[in-house]
This record gives C-alpha cells, structure tokens and sequence, in this order.
C-alpha cells in the first residue's frame, strides 16, 4: 500500500532546503538539485517528496504561485503564516480529526494517526510523525508535546533535585562580625613537663620560675 504522508530521515535537510528556498528558490527543485547543494545525502528524493506533499513544488519540481508567495515573504512571521496553511491544507485528514490541537499533539498520538491511516509499522510511523513536528516548528509552533503532562514533568524535575539534595549537610551559618568588637575567644594551654629524675632542688625552681616569668605573668 502506497505511503499517503511522506517522511524524510534526515531532519537537518529538511531545515536545510526550506532555508535555502527562502533565500533563493531555484526553477526547479528536484533529488539532484538537493544533491547539488550536498542537503540530505542519500534522501535527497525523501525530501522533495515532503515538498510535492506540501504543495510547494509540482511533480517536475517547478513550484507552485502560491508556495513562492509564501517563500517570498522576508518576515518571519509572515512566512509561518503562509507555511501554516500550506501544512493544514496539506494533511487536512489529520487537522479534521483534532482541529487546531493538531499543532500540539504528542508525538504517540502523531504515530497512532499515521499508523492507522497509512497502515505504517512502528518506525515509519516514528518517522512521519517526526516529519510532521518539524513542520510544526518551522510553521512557527516549536517543538510539540512528548506525550508526558508538564505537571508530571515537573514533579519528577522536583523530584530528582530533592534527591540529590538529600544527605547534604548544611553549610554552616557564618558568624557576623561586629566592628571595634574585642573577640570572645576561650583558650585552654596545657603544659606537659618532663623533669629530670637525677635534677636537684635548685634545677626545679628554676624551670618553675621561668615558666611563672615567661606564661604566666606574660
């Protein structure tokens, strides 16, 4: 069975030729003029087959009045309008099913439609579904849902910083310092004396009164 929605595998030459076309829209778009301009090797043809779907250029690769129209338009949000429409009339089976939430759908939900639609297996429905978010980011919409609520992002966000928080000690609060302020500040010396067992009398005044002159009395 025929593959109604394209896809491309190479995202980046995708983002690559709509640049280009917007700089400067050759006569006619075609695998070898991607292949000219070295965009999506190898998947050139996937590409211009995105562009065929879109309206922008015709089977020959010549483009449409109402594509260069769009692609003339040098403001930014101008060209997202007019690519918007092009995207909308393009897969009106998907927009009639979800109205304007289609720009925000999930990728899951992207891959159930393009599943059951064009009877796809898993990966070329992951690939359609990706072809189809980015042309939601270049109509001006970013990147679309995952599938995951914000509030269950958020909470797990939440989560994890907690958890690597835990078992962290405190650091301890620093002790203001108060200008012209004499410190109060304990002190404890202890002195440890080794006498001499054969010392005399005299010896041990003397060590006594030195250490009375020179700690205590100091």
């Amino acid at each position: 069975m025929e593959i109604k929605h394209p896809y491309v595998v190479s995202i980046k030459g995708l983002n690559d030729t709509i640049t280009h076309l917007r700089a400067s829209f050759p006569a006619t778009v075609t695998p070898d003029t991607l292949r000219k301009l070295g965009f999506a090797p190898a998947s050139e043809s996937k590409v211009v087959k995105v562009l065929e779907f879109l309206g922008i250029v015709d089977n020959g690769g010549e483009g449409t009045e109402i594509a260069k129209e769009v692609f003339r338009q040098h403001d930014d949000a101008l060209f997202q309008e007019g690519f918007r429409e092009l995207v909308q009339s393009s897969y009106s089976a998907l927009f009639e099913l979800h109205g304007d939430s289609t720009w925000q759908l999930s990728r899951d939900s992207l891959i159930q439609f393009f599943r059951n639609n064009d009877r796809t297996n898993a990966n070329l429905g992951e690939r359609q579904a990706r072809t189809f978010s980015q042309l939601c980011e270049i109509s001006g919409y970013g990147e679309p849902k995952t599938g995951k609520s914000r509030r269950t992002e958020a909470a797990r966000a939440k989560a994890s910083t907690t958890k690597k928080l835990e078992g962290v000690a405190a650091a301890p609060k620093p002790i203001p310092m108060v200008p012209d302020a004499t410190p109060q500040v304990g002190l404890t010396v202890r002195i440890e004396l080794n006498l001499p067992a054969n010392g005399s009398q005299e010896t041990y005044d003397n060590i006594f009164k030195s250490i009375r002159e020179n700690l205590l009395d100091g």
